[in-house]
């Protein structure tokens, strides 16, 4: 019989140019029953009307409209429906800090949101039962008509708009005095949100069905955190989430002679680096504390390595007593390394400090082109060039 009801739908859905609504909800009705073992069990022992009350599971007989439709010449089973039949998901960004990602934390969260009405279950009345909607006819769908032009029209099928497609509305006389026949009530619930220690930024957090119900009959969409990290003052996490780096500024005498520093750690402890003597520190080099950074989300006893990158602090001048006491201490480099060569005719040349040299190149591009001087060149270029037809080539 199944199989009957969906060849009918098929035809039915083939010859709906006509709109017949009402023969389509029947089929669509019979299907549903037919399908759901519960529902058939229902039908054999009170008959249509203990169907049409809502007592079987998922009450909504055939309220799925084209969706169904749909659903039952693909033989969907009926999850397409659920599937469509859920509401919107509540997306939220939850700022953390980096000590709260590393220690683990627990975040209040107040969400406003609808749920089923507890005194009429849903349904909209005071009696428990589920009215048929008037404007659509129980189907879900109103079909307007629209002409195009002499023997032309167009027939448009849209979401009911007094039962938001679920085929039931409410009676004035028998509407519910709580949710004033909507189905939904408003409530204010505080949830609590665990950061477990290693988390990442842009991690998800889902809360199942907690969203609650943007329409009548629709299952509870889900509550979906988005973890946020805030910039901090002096770590940075790497691409490998568990790996922590920050910079660290030495002067020259720390960096040739060694030298000692303490940094405090995101779970408040002091940490003590030492660099011993003779080990030199060199400009834009890197050193690694092991097992110092952050810890591994689910593995939270396993922590990754704290990296440190040193910038050598430079004196931006030294006097001459200074500069005769360090001589003879620092190695220097031999005639031939340093490029000096045995010239008679050989021109001094001064240098220049450059403290930024972008913009350095940017101001001699700019002085360039205010010169002209590559407009000289491209005259030259033209002049060159054969005379006729020019190709230019597309950059791909």
């Amino acid at each position: 019989m199944c199989r009957l009801c969906r060849l009918q739908a098929a035809d039915l859905y083939m010859q709906c140019a006509g709109g017949d609504s009402e023969r389509f909800k029947e089929i669509n009705e019979a299907y549903d029953v037919l399908k759901d073992p519960e529902k058939r069990k229902i039908y054999d022992e009170y008959g249509e009307e203990a169907i049409k009350e809502g007592m079987g599971p998922g009450s909504g007989g055939g309220g799925g409209g084209m969706a169904d439709l749909f659903d039952i010449l693909s033989g969907g089973g009926g999850r397409r429906t659920q599937r469509e039949r859920k509401s919107d998901d509540v997306v939220h960004r939850l700022a953390v800090s980096l000590e709260e990602l590393y220690n683990g934390v627990t975040k209040k969260l107040s969400l406003s949101r609808k749920l089923p009405c507890s005194k009429c279950n849903g349904t909209g009345s005071k009696s428990g039962k589920r009215h048929t909607c008037q404007t659509c006819q129980g189907s879900g769908v109103q079909v307007h008509i629209r002409p195009l032009g002499p023997g032309m029209v167009q027939q448009i099928q849209s979401r009911c708009g007094d039962c938001s497609g679920s085929g039931y509305s409410s009676v004035p006389s028998d509407r519910c005095p709580q949710c004033n026949g909507s189905c939904l009530v408003s409530e204010k619930k505080t949830f609590e949100v665990p950061i477990e220690p290693g988390m990442r930024n842009n991690q998800k957090i889902v809360l199942r069905g907690e969203a609650g119900c943007t329409e009548p009959g629709l299952q509870p969409g889900d509550v979906i955190l988005t973890l946020q990290q805030k910039e901090h003052d002096l770590f940075t996490r790497l691409p490998n989430p568990a790996d922590l780096i920050f910079e660290k500024h030495v002067s020259l005498r720390e960096a040739l002679c060694g030298c000692t520093f303490t940094t405090k750690q995101l779970d408040g402890r002091i940490l003590k680096i030492i660099s011993p003597p003779g080990e030199v520190i060199k400009p834009n080099s890197f050193k690694v504390i092991a097992e110092e950074g952050m810890p591994v989300h689910t593995r939270p006893f396993l922590k990754g390595n704290l990296y440190i990158k040193f910038e050598v602090d430079f004196p931006d001048t030294l006097d001459i007593e200074t500069v005769t006491a360090l001589s003879p201490l620092l190695p220097g480099p031999s005639a031939e390394s340093n490029g000096v060569m045995d010239a008679d005719d050989a021109e001094e040349c001064r240098m220049r400090p450059v403290k930024d040299m972008e913009e350095e190149i940017k101001q001699r591009t700019r002085m360039a082109r205010s010169s002209g001087g590559s407009n000289a060149y491209d005259s030259d270029d033209e002049e060159d060039m054969p005379r006729g037809q020019r190709v230019q080539c597309a950059q791909q």
